[in-house]
């Protein structure tokens, strides 16, 4: 009975790690069910109003990738390896879906007006592109380096970490339009990842530290970006008009 129970044929270390992992992955879960439980979750998710077939299979992507997540974490954790291997297949094939549908549902809601503002709209467009981008490259990464361990669960927990913003920026609670609140929160999941493995091992692992500093120059290129020139004249060709 032991030997098949949650963690038990794995070294107190790796126990701690496959622990904290669950946490954060199911942390992040949460965070997306929070941002997306009224348009999407709570609103019948298939029967939710939302504008179009594409969001709704952005939607069903995003939210399998999740669940893909916390299902691989779950079986490296319980020593499924091989199944862990093979559900990566799948797990590849979701992410290029991705890649693909993301732009196209934010070009579709810059066509429809989905924005307040171009204001508005440019910093959108700034994050989800950088962010879709980020999560592509962590997951070419991440598979590229899955025989190594420790590399591989990192560059893929890190590109989830890429992709939290949308569902952030949705948060229903006052403390949220405080400015900063976005980044800190943001910022607070790479930031557990570099804490967890200070306090377990004396350091963090290299590959955390680089991908905690990729996710950082993000979070702070994005506002500088959306009032660039060739950002602004984007916005404009599809019919925002920036007031002075």
């Amino acid at each position: 009975m032991l030997k098949n129970t949650l963690f038990s044929r794995r070294s107190p270390n790796k126990r701690r790690e496959d622990v904290f992992y669950l946490l954060i992955v199911s942390a992040i879960l949460v965070v997306n069910f929070i941002g997306f439980a009224s348009t999407y979750y709570n609103a019948g998710i298939l029967r939710a109003p939302l504008p179009s077939f594409l969001v709704h299979l952005h939607g069903a992507l995003f939210s399998l990738w999740l669940l893909l997540l916390l299902t691989q974490t779950m079986l490296v954790s319980t020593g499924k390896v091989r199944w862990h291997r093979r559900l990566g297949v799948l797990g590849g094939m979701v992410a290029a879906m991705m890649l693909i549908v993301a732009p196209l549902t934010l070009m579709a809601a810059l066509h429809r007006h989905a924005f307040a503002t171009a204001r508005g709209a440019a910093f959108v467009v700034v994050a989800d592109v950088e962010g879709v981008a980020l999560f592509g490259s962590f997951v070419v990464a991440g598979l590229f380096k899955r025989n190594n361990v420790v590399v591989h669960k990192r560059l893929m927990l890190f590109a989830t970490i890429a992709i939290l913003g949308p569902a952030l920026s949705r948060w229903p609670f006052h403390f949220m339009d405080w400015p900063p609140a976005i980044f800190l929160l943001w910022l607070a999941f790479p930031l557990s990842v570099l804490l967890f493995e200070t306090l377990s091992q004396g350091k963090p692992y290299s590959a955390s530290v680089l991908s905690s500093l990729v996710i950082l120059v993000y979070l702070l290129s994005v506002a500088p970006l959306s009032s660039t020139q060739p950002v602004k004249r984007a916005i404009r060709s599809v019919g925002y008009a920036y007031n002075r």
